[in-house]
């Protein structure tokens, strides 16, 4: 058995260990809209369910301290977003969304991927995901 402390570790030395070990391990493209109109897309890898009853999904979005990251500042502005899951068809486009790119481009459209619109939100969907759920913030001390 081996046995790891965590306050030993770098950051980067914790996550490859909790990406190694956790698995399989979904990885889902988020997208939002932000205030002016910019859709962004990010994937992320610390994804997964909460609850069936309701229907609630989990998403961790990490950035330095004192840093947030579009997707999240997108989340607690419209409290709204659209879950997608990757999958091999669509897996290298989706990490073309790893771009850092500013808050004023799409990493969605950098990417070649199509927009679909979405029913219940007002973030766009993209069509290359064949399985999309449109989603709403809950329990914030954001006040969404």
């Amino acid at each position: 058995m081996i046995s790891i402390d965590p306050k030993q570790n770098t950051e980067r030395d914790n996550y490859k260990l909790l990406i190694g070990s956790i698995v399989p391990r979904p990885i889902a493209l988020v997208t939002t809209q932000s205030e002016v109109g910019v859709v962004n897309g990010a994937s992320f890898s610390y994804f997964n369910i909460v609850s069936s009853n309701p229907p609630m999904v989990s998403l961790s979005i990490q950035r330095p301290e004192g840093e947030v990251k579009d997707t999240a500042r997108n989340i607690y502005d419209s409290a709204e977003f659209v879950v997608h899951i990757v999958d091999d068809q669509n897996v290298a486009q989706i990490n073309e969304t790893a771009a850092s790119l500013p808050s004023t481009e799409s990493e969605v459209k950098a990417a070649g991927l199509t927009y679909v619109a979405s029913i219940a939100v007002s973030a766009p969907g993209i069509e290359e995901s064949k399985v999309r759920m449109e989603c709403r913030l809950a329990g914030t001390s954001h006040g969404a």
